[in-house]
């Protein structure tokens, strides 16, 4: 090996100077070779070659930054960069840089310090480069399926390894599919993942584009070491897994909907769900997709729920039919106790049978049409929204084909995640349930709990499925005093809360036709502002964020004879009163009074409950008329009317326990507003 003395170079970004060397792995032409090592050098980075030394201009062999291996006897990549590696890195260096001279698409240095300023200091990453001309691929697909990461243009070679982890894998270096499988190994190992946009265009039938046969051949056997349920070897602990997520349902669920979450994707989990609800797994289909999509990565939510068109009687039917015929040559046409019960055993054979010329056919069928239908739902979302559109595409389409029992079914599961592994909402709710339920135990406080998180969830998917177009059936008590309110050509403050599914009653009061005006920041609910968009403009969002927190707009509102709504127990930022609330003292905001004391308008405090499958109920609780006393503190008299709608609130829920979805400690807020104002 021929080398000559290192020579220190200027430090060019935040990592140590002289920490990342270069590989010009392969090469196209002696000139090409000598112009990437060139724009190499003017980038400050040593450079190791594999190549004869009159394959190289003068001047570059009398540079001290280029090193080289002549006594490699072969010259596939993979010997190439890992013989590359271990010189580097026993000269010093902590990350190997790899790219190709292949004189077409010389690379850019801005490319190269893009890649070089994205290394983080503790090495745990591969920073891959994301070539503008490179489109998603089914190849891109399955590395999520084996590794759980998005990475965009896996087969770049144009890429910084960390040498500390890239020296300590077992890799076949003869491979054309070197990078692939250097790649998912070091994901596989704990390192995450960056891709990193280039601005230059690389050729790709040249600049790391493995052979099919390879690339299938690598994927299969990489697949079928994913599906064992034994670890990985682990290089690196990673900062960020499955329990975090676990730990906060939330994200957890935000993370099943959208896991997979691009058509591609979501077809894919589609037609595992489809071949193994297909299959004779009697009693194990629901564990077996879950196993299956959890080592695959896949989304579990669609994988479990379109199972559900694998239900008997058609597809077993199906499949006994099919697996008949290919037994004896002619269909089952018998159908009688001796043919089913006595010859039970006959059936599931022929229905195993069966199941493998049907499950395949059938779970292309279903991903085609899953992957089409998310196609046409992407197409009319813009990027940012996504995935939450497509969640929602899928659950509005699980709940037409399974049914809102079966979304049920899948919600218990859900809340079970949420009590054991979201600590902030355990303590949210609990503050209610301590106070709802005085003197239970903590299994007692716990079992409320998961009642109150599956009744929360129930009315969500209510929701969702009104936003489907899906009816229920809805007792409006107090429908005709609000209509005898509105034809005085006076507005009125609709006070709601977070009791029940205030949603439910819009489509009832749109019929009164007077403009409905909101109080909510459009971001916090985005579901909310579909849903109103989606049946009328009868409804607009006013942002408490807007001058005066909206009050001059909402004061206007009410001029005009209009229906103005606001949530009466969340703060938008406005001043709040101490009130007694379920025996404790709570902080409540005064916002929705003082705007009607100030319009002379009455109050209307509108609650609602889940009384049934697809029932509802909604009352006007109360209606309030409120003017200032001359002569009396206002904050008093504002303390005086809220005291009366917490009082009415309360009334409700010991009725209807479990609608309350105060999932907020107003009880310490009281405290610590006490506490300051003692301080």
């Amino acid at each position: 090996m021929q080398s000559n003395n290192a020579i220190t170079s200027e430090p060019h970004t935040g990592i140590p100077d002289d920490s990342v060397w270069c590989v010009i792995a392969s090469y196209s032409t002696s000139d090409a070779l000598s112009k990437t090592i060139a724009q190499c050098l003017a980038s400050h980075l040593k450079v190791v070659v594999n190549a004869p030394i009159n394959h190289v201009a003068a001047e570059i062999l009398r540079n001290d930054m280029v090193h080289f291996l002549n006594e490699i006897g072969t010259h596939s990549r993979g010997s190439v960069i890992m013989a590359a590696a271990e010189y580097a890195r026993s000269n010093g260096a902590a990350y190997l840089l790899t790219l190709n001279a292949n004189g077409k698409a010389p690379v850019l240095a801005e490319d190269l310090e893009s890649l070089i300023k994205d290394i983080e200091k503790n090495g745990n990453m591969i920073v891959i480069g994301h070539r503008s001309e490179h489109v998603k691929s089914a190849s891109d697909l399955i590395v999520r399926m084996e590794t759980g990461a998005n990475v965009d243009d896996p087969a770049c070679v144009l890429r910084i390894y960390p040498l500390e982890y890239l020296c300590k894998l077992r890799l076949n270096q003869s491979s054309p599919c070197f990078e692939l499988e250097a790649l998912i190994k070091l994901l596989w190992a704990g390192l995450r993942a960056k891709s990193v946009p280039l601005s230059g265009r690389y050729n790709l039938s040249t600049d790391g584009h493995p052979a099919l046969a390879c690339t299938i051949f690598l994927h299969l056997r990489f697949l079928a070491r994913q599906m064992l349920p034994f670890p990985h070897r682990r290089l690196v602990r990673r900062q960020f897994d499955i329990m975090r997520l676990l730990r906060h349902p939330r994200q957890f669920i935000a993370a099943l909907l959208t896991e997979h979450a691009t058509p591609g994707g979501l077809a894919v989990s589609s037609a595992v769900g489809v071949f193994l609800g297909t299959i004779p797994l009697l009693f194990c289909h629901t564990a077996a997709i879950i196993y299956v999509t959890t080592r695959l990565n896949l989304n579990k939510i669609m994988a479990i729920a379109i199972q559900h068109i694998c239900l008997p009687p058609f597809v077993p039917v199906l499949c006994v039919e099919v697996g008949y015929y290919l037994r004896y040559g002619r269909w089952l046409t018998e159908i009688s106790i001796n043919t089913v019960i006595a010859q039970l055993h006959h059936r599931i054979f022929e229905w195993f049978l069966g199941s493998l010329v049907v499950a395949p056919l059938l779970s292309t069928l279903v991903a085609i049409v899953v992957f089409a239908l998310a196609k046409i739902s992407a197409q009319h979302t813009n990027k940012k929204l996504r995935g939450n559109r497509l969640g929602f595409w899928f659950f509005r389409t699980f709940v037409r084909m399974f049914g809102l029992r079966s979304a049920y079914a899948l919600l218990y599961i859900v809340c079970v995640y949420y009590l054991l592994f979201d600590r902030a909402a355990v303590r949210a709710a609990s503050a209610y349930i301590r106070r709802s339920f005085p003197g239970q135990n903590r299994l007692q406080r716990t079992v409320h709990i998961y009642r109150l998180f599956a009744s929360q969830g129930k009315n969500l998917i209510d929701r969702y499925y009104m936003i489907s177009g899906g009816n229920m059936d809805i007792q409006f008590n107090g429908y005709d005093m609000i209509s005898d309110l509105l034809s005085s050509g006076k507005g009125i403050v609709l006070l709601t809360s977070h009791v029940g599914n205030w949603q439910i009653a819009m489509p009832a009061i749109e019929k009164f036709q007077k403009p409905v005006s909101l109080l909510m920041r459009p971001e916090d609910n985005p579901a909310v502002e579909q849903s109103l968009g989606m049946r009328t403009n009868m409804f607009k969002i006013i942002s408490p964020d807007r001058f005066l927190g909206g009050v001059v707009e909402m004061m206007n509102m009410i001029a005009k004879g209009h229906i103005v709504s606001i949530m009466g127990d969340r703060n938008y930022g406005s001043d709040s009163v101490q009130v007694m609330f379920l025996g404790e003292k709570a902080q409540f905001p005064h916002g929705a009074f003082t705007i009607a004391a100030g319009a002379d308008c009455p109050i209307v405090i509108l609650l609602s409950a889940r009384t049934g499958y697809r029932r509802y109920r909604i009352d006007v609780a109360a209606v309030l008329r409120h003017k200032y006393l001359p002569g009396l503190p206002k904050r008093n008299q504002l303390q005086e009317w809220v005291q009366e709608y917490a009082n009415t609130i309360e009334h409700y829920i010991r009725q209807y326990p479990y609608q309350c979805f105060l999932f907020h400690d107003i009880w310490s807020e009281a405290n610590d507003k006490k506490l300051s104002r003692t301080g």
